[in-house]
């Protein structure tokens, strides 16, 4: 063996140490996102769920909730990964990534547009995203070019289409100051309430752009080692350049197909369970009898009531069969789904902490239920003092917002309930 075989050894061994090392540490961390949040799991019940058969809380709560965002995260990472990585290449910057060539911008500005002005268009914001980013990308391009194309040219015509894109974005968000919780959510970006659908969605996209991105490994390293040597091996520059930055705002721009509100992200039966939850009334709940803690209060929800489930039913309990168990995780599915959306939208709604639900049932005949009322069980872990602390803090709101000025635009505002809310609190804050 020559020491050119052997060194190619030695670092072929290196490469799969640091995969091997990357995805194992990968499999950890994913476990350890499963088992945290609002109810946690450890690592074992984590496993047990997902590699057995049973149908439980856990398995409900990790296939319908965790699992989706869990791989979400991964998806948007590995583009987001790959689309820094090709504009490195391109640029020959290590610093370089996807809002160096105005692809955030655009993507951004096209949220604003169709969220501020055309509001009747927000199920579509991702599709005007992805346009926006790809339309940014192709007038940078044009600005840079001058006979090919030149990576400092790119870096300087993507900052002047920021700072364009950033300007008529903050004029937008002025004019429309009362209107920004849509967009302030898009922007941020956030990967709650995200579901199967937007799995498949971004799935799709992001398998298509790491395929393209993939295929253009060779030419991204060979533009790093320099223009001329790589026209010497062959290599059209220019039309690289523009290939792989393609890519990369596809990569990048992609992952606005994952962004949704919580509410418009729930199936039509999930959102009739989200507003019958959040109809039930508090007195309801405090007036309700309590069993085992819990105060039972029962919701007809039309779109789960009167179905036909079939299965062993005897006395009190009903156990469906197989044709039936996945009828019933649905309903499940669906209740878990408007709770959890309900929740993070809602906070104020404190008797929301700690709950169960189910449903009651009807016989019909021998081997065979209906479904009747929705019932939800609510533990009042402030001891029945949940009313009166939603009322002061719907007062103190109230009160706080009577005191800011509805003229003024957003940063005064802003500022202004800053300054309202520290002179209630210990610390003193400043706010620029």
């Amino acid at each position: 063996m020559n020491k050119t075989s052997q060194k190619r050894g030695i670092n072929a061994l290196k490469v799969g140490s640091i995969w091997l090392f990357l995805i194992v540490a990968m499999a950890v961390l994913s476990l350890v996102a499963l088992s945290v949040g609002s109810a946690g799991y450890s690592i074992p019940e984590i496993l047990r769920a997902l590699l057995s058969g049973e149908e439980n809380t856990v398995k409900v709560i990790l296939y319908n909730l965790r699992l989706p965002r869990l791989l979400l995260a991964l998806l948007i990472g590995a583009s987001l990964s790959a689309s820094g990585a090709l504009l490195q290449s391109v640029m020959r910057n290590p610093l370089a990534d996807p809002g160096t060539i105005g692809v955030s911008a655009g993507a951004g500005t096209a949220a604003t547009t169709i969220l501020l002005i055309f509001p009747h268009l927000t199920n579509s914001v991702p599709i005007f995203a992805f346009a926006g980013a790809a339309l940014a990308c192709a007038l940078i391009y044009s600005l840079a070019w001058k006979g090919g194309v030149d990576p400092v040219r790119i870096i300087l015509s993507g900052v002047a289409i920021n700072s364009v894109l950033g300007a008529y974005n903050s004029l937008l968000q002025m004019l429309n100051s009362d209107s920004l919780e849509g967009v302030l959510a898009f922007m941020n970006g956030s990967l709650s309430g995200r579901s199967w659908q937007q799995v498949q969605i971004l799935a799709a996209y992001a398998g298509v752009g790491l395929v393209l991105a993939f295929a253009c490994i060779k030419s991204a390293n060979t533009l790093q080692l320099g223009d001329e040597m790589a026209k010497s091996l062959g290599v059209k520059v220019s039309l690289s350049r523009v290939c792989l930055s393609a890519v990369s705002a596809f990569l990048a721009a992609a992952n606005a197909s994952a962004d949704g509100s919580l509410y418009s992200q729930l199936t039509p039966r999930q959102q009739a369970c989200y507003d019958a939850l959040e109809a039930i009334p508090i007195d309801q709940i405090l007036t309700a009898a309590e069993k085992d803690g819990y105060r039972q209060v029962g919701v007809r929800i039309p779109e789960l009531y009167g179905l036909t489930l079939t299965g062993e039913a005897g006395g009190s309990g009903f156990t469906p069969d197989s044709a039936s168990a996945a009828k019933e995780r649905e309903i499940y599915t669906d209740l878990c789904a408007a709770i959890e959306a309900l929740r993070y939208d809602r906070p104020d709604i404190l008797w929301m902490s700690d709950m169960l639900y189910g449903y009651r049932w009807r016989r019909q005949s021998a081997g065979q239920v209906k479904t009747e009322n929705m019932v939800f069980a609510f533990k009042l872990v402030y001891g029945g003092q949940e009313k009166a602390m939603w009322q002061q803090s719907l007062a103190a709101a109230e009160n706080l917002a009577a005191q800011v000025d509805p003229e003024a635009d957003l940063y005064t505002q802003v500022k202004t309930a800053h300054d309202l809310l520290a002179q209630g609190n210990t610390y003193a804050g400043d706010f620029p």
